[in-house]
């Protein structure tokens, strides 16, 4: 069972990401790639596009990471006043 908290229909909401080297490794397997998705009120969903670098050398399946950090909400009040 999973939940959801929060008043997502009042509040933005940003959140860091970045990837990190799992088994395949930032500028030979994938583009290392950070940046903050910034959730509108009301949306529960965005993207985040990395690029796969493809070559001809046989691999077997490889992963990477990309963390989550440092999510915080403004409420639509603060952005009205400015604060």
């Amino acid at each position: 069972m999973s939940s959801q908290g929060g008043d997502i229909a009042s509040t933005t909401t940003y959140v860091d990401y970045q990837t990190e080297d799992g088994t395949a490794n930032a500028g030979s397997d994938f583009e290392y790639t950070s940046g903050t998705l910034i959730f509108e009120p009301g949306e529960t969903e965005r993207h985040i596009e990395i690029s796969i670098i493809d070559d001809d050398v046989f691999e077997e399946d490889e992963h990477f990471f990309v963390n989550l950090s440092d999510a915080r909400n403004e409420s639509s009040s603060d952005t009205a006043t400015g604060n």
